[in-house]
């Protein structure tokens, strides 16, 4: 499955200050657009993303499992470039409350061109794909979850150095996980206005 995308707004009449907005539009419908395409291909299909503008950038996203320590399966996303330099730092992408690995698509895509892998990952006891219900979710197994993907990350690509792009509640987990976890050495915590 393929396909290609290019939006010309011809509008030249709109203050500069709008373009921002009609660009992140366009970036959530996309969003929803791959999430759609998602649910019709099947999980175990790769979707990948070509850009048109400045030259073609293929992204793979790959499906991975792993466990947390109470044995429960985590899965996940890999995201990175068709051809990848090999030197590309990794980034982990957690899912706020009430989301799912695929609500951090377009942060991780945006990483993803811009010279990052991105792990992304559906939550143990919440919502999506990994084992659990939502009604046994914790703050300390969110944090294991994360923990989880920083062991996966170093078993199978021999990273002991992460970056966190977190949101929602995740950011509330990544700073616990960040201060306990000497893997974590950026944090980046996009709309954390969690009360503390």
């Amino acid at each position: 499955l393929s396909f290609i995308f290019s939006i010309d707004w011809e509008l030249q009449h709109l203050r500069e200050e709008i373009i921002p907005e009609l660009e992140r539009k366009a970036r959530l419908a996309t969003r929803l657009m791959l999430r759609e395409i998602r649910k019709g291909v099947g999980l175990e299909k790769v979707i990948s993303q070509e850009s048109i503008s400045g030259g073609t950038t293929t992204i793979v996203s790959e499906l991975a499992t792993y466990t947390n320590e109470r044995g429960q399966r985590i899965v996940a996303f890999f995201d990175h470039l068709k051809t990848p330099t090999g030197d590309e730092p990794f980034v982990v992408v957690p899912p706020g409350y009430g989301e799912t690995k695929r609500d951090g698509l377009s942060v991780a895509y945006y990483l993803v061109k811009n010279g990052f892998n991105v792990i992304r990952y559906d939550a143990t006891d919440h919502i999506g794909e990994s084992d659990g219900e939502i009604v046994n979710t914790t703050l300390s197994g969110a944090k294991n979850d994360l923990v989880a993907t920083l062991n996966y990350l170093e078993s199978h690509f021999g990273i002991s150095h992460v970056g966190v792009v977190a949101s929602s509640l995740a950011k509330r987990v990544a700073i616990k996980a960040a201060a306990e976890d000497r893997r974590i050495v950026l944090l980046i915590g996009l709309v954390g206005g969690v009360g503390f």
